[in-house]
Formats: structure tokens, C-alpha cells, sequence
């Protein structure tokens, strides 16, 4: 009986460290995928600042409140895209 008693421990012990071993993979993979969905929802944003966009504020807002639409991040996406570079201006003495 005493080793009918270790053996259940012991596939007990095994079970559990199965069970923890697969939610933290689980945990793992959720992260992830959840850092990559976050990389590409602001894609547009990401666009618009490369590009140096004069209304980059905008994109960002609108992609942040809107993007989970598919049409509101197609519509940022085409949006940033679409702008041109900021005028630099230069100040010089005379």
C-alpha cells in the first residue's frame, strides 16, 4: 500500500509539473503574440514618424481610438502615407 502511495505521488508530481510547465509556455505565447498585434496595430503611427508627418499627433489618436476597425487603420495607414515631410525651418541672423 505504501507504494501505491509513492507512485500516486509521484505521477501527481509529474501531472502538475506538466500543467505548469504547458500554462507557462501558454503565458509565453500570449505575451508575444499580444507584443506583435500591438507592433502591428500601430503601424500607421510607426509610418507617419518615419516619414515625419505634420499631423503625426492626429494619426496616433485616431489609430489609437479607431485602428480596430479594419477601415480606421486602412484609413491611418493610407493617411500616413499620403503626408509629406514637416517644413524645417531655420533661423539665421541677418
Amino acid at each position: 500500500m505504501d507504494l501505491l502511495n509513492q507512485n500516486i505521488k509521484f505521477i501527481f508530481s509529474i501531472v502538475w509539473l506538466v500543467i505548469v510547465i504547458f500554462f507557462n509556455f501558454l503565458d509565453f505565447l500570449f505575451f508575444h503574440i499580444l507584443y506583435i498585434f500591438i507592433f502591428f496595430y500601430f503601424i500607421p503611427y510607426f509610418a507617419a514618424k518615419r516619414i515625419r508627418h505634420k499631423n503625426i499627433t492626429i494619426i496616433f489618436i485616431v489609430d489609437l481610438f479607431f485602428g480596430w476597425t479594419i477601415i480606421g487603420w486602412i484609413i491611418c495607414l493610407a493617411w500616413a502615407f499620403s503626408g509629406a515631410e514637416k517644413k524645417h525651418t531655420f533661423l539665421t541672423s541677418r
